[in-house]
């Protein structure tokens, strides 16, 4: 899945694009591992944000793929 920067994601697309769970993924939201922001009690997520986590992960040896 290609990830747009400017776009924002809901919390179900992160899930799938990180291939986490929805505890893992309201852990790192909740934790600010993952930038996010709640828009109307919704979870958004920038494509930028995912990239940038995923960025680290990567360096860090994380198991995050996209």
């Amino acid at each position: 899945m290609e990830i747009a920067r400017d776009r924002l994601y809901t919390f179900d697309e992160v899930k799938e694009i990180l291939h986490v769970s929805k505890a893992t993924l309201l852990k790192l939201l909740g934790s600010g591992e993952l930038q996010g922001a709640k828009i109307a009690g919704q979870w958004r997520v920038s494509g930028a944000d995912i990239m940038a986590y995923y960025e680290r992960m990567k360096h860090r040896g994380g198991e995050a793929d996209t």
